[in-house]
């Protein structure tokens, strides 16, 4: 990688996190698909880097058209390139020809075109939009940077791309960052208009807001939630993870994780704090938890004596008992560990279960799981409200 492509590569592994961010992936012939693909089901977002330093003849038009052409012209053919190879794989093939995850289903997937193309040093405009063949999302230097950390989720990221594609009339902006704040201004909703026309300052205007700065402030706990995923995320890859139960890849049970907003990984991760901090002092040994996406999470921490196979087993059932006891939620995702950090180190088991229908079998071998064990027979429900945007 370039110093540029490996800038890129790890500001999308900051927001969409390592298990779907891949560098300089493959084609079946073994020549560079892209610069960076992020595989997350059912989105795919293909990335294109190009530093051209825009020359300095004297001719401000001809110096712009030649870096348009380099910088976006060429990055966007090699997305659209990408694209059609991607039609014909299966499974993401890493840069030493491994294999990664599978694609999403064909009929399903959603893609995102995203043109990096920097070196204009503010003399060119920079577009976005339908190039011919498609969509395509372009930022330069400054507005990289303020979009990957402001929307550092693959949920929040695509929603803003989607936001932009699915927009009815012209925008004109003077930057796409000035785009952004006007989003996130608006209740991440791009306000409907004839002809949008966004004048410069409103980036500058709204970091410099308290109610935005207690936010940034705010969403430090968030990244314990981050920091989880990659946890499991890295053991999975390992080939040390162990999956409870007769379910799904742990993949997509680290997908549902990775698919949870900024907001949503701030409240998940309060919890799962005073969670910990209760089951340290053995007041409580597990916990569901509805994130407002609408997956419930089942936290179990066990002594570091329990047998791993027993752990497991507990896990499952909880997992099942919990998808009867909040029957709202059809998606469980279990994550257990030891109460306390072993001298040898600690382990994390991870279960996922997707059951959309609840049957009367279910609910009588419910009733009879609650009897013998009291899993979850007397859970009481709170519930915890906080702004996005707190007043400081």
């Amino acid at each position: 990688m370039s110093p540029t492509e490996e800038l890129v590569y790890h500001l999308c592994r900051g927001s969409f996190l390592s298990l779907w961010s891949y560098s300089n992936p493959r084609r079946a012939d073994t020549r560079e698909l892209c610069d960076v693909l992020v595989i997350c089901d059912p989105d795919i977002i293909i990335i294109s880097v190009k530093d051209i330093a825009i020359g300095s003849s004297g001719d401000n038009s001809l110096d712009a058209s030649r870096w348009f052409r380099r910088a976006i012209e060429d990055s966007v053919a090699q997305i659209f390139g990408a694209e059609r190879e991607l039609s014909r794989l299966t499974h993401v093939i890493r840069h030493d020809g491994s294999q990664g995850l599978p694609l999403p289903p064909a009929d399903g997937r959603r893609i995102y075109r995203l043109s990096v193309s920097l070196g204009s040093r503010g003399r060119v405009a920079i577009p976005s939009g339908d190039f011919g063949r498609g969509f395509a999302h372009v930022l330069d230097d400054y507005s990289l940077h303020a979009v990957l950390r402001g929307l550092d989720t693959i949920t929040d990221f695509v929603s803003y791309l989607r936001a932009k594609e699915d927009y009815p009339s012209e925008i004109i902006s003077a930057g796409e960052e000035q785009l952004l704040a006007l989003y996130l201004d608006n209740n991440r909703q791009i306000p409907p208009k004839d002809r949008l026309v966004i004048p410069p300052g409103l980036w500058e205007e709204l970091v410099a807001r308290p109610e935005y700065r207690a936010k940034i402030n705010n969403n430090d706990v968030s990244y314990i939630w981050d920091a989880l995923i990659e946890r499991i995320a890295g053991h999975h890859l390992q080939g040390q993870l162990e999956l409870s139960g007769n379910l799904a890849d742990p993949e997509r049970a680290l997908r549902m994780m990775a698919r949870e907003t900024r907001f949503d990984r701030r409240l998940l991760s309060r919890v799962t704090v005073d969670f910990s901090e209760r089951a340290k002092r053995r007041e409580i040994e597990s916990r569901m938890v509805r994130s407002p996406s609408g997956i419930l999470y089942v936290l179990l921490r066990k002594p570091p004596e329990t047998l791993r196979t027993d752990r497991q087993a507990e896990l499952q059932l909880r997992c099942y008992v919990a998808r009867g006891v909040r029957q709202e939620c059809t998606t469980i995702v279990g994550i257990a560990t030891e109460v306390e950090r072993a001298p040898q180190g600690f382990s994390i088991d991870l279960c996922y279960l997707e059951k959309p229908a609840w049957t009367a079998a279910d609910q009588e071998r419910l009733r009879e799981i609650q009897a013998d064990l009291g899993i979850f027979a007397s859970a009481k429900q709170s519930s915890h409200h906080e702004k996005e945007y707190p007043s400081p």
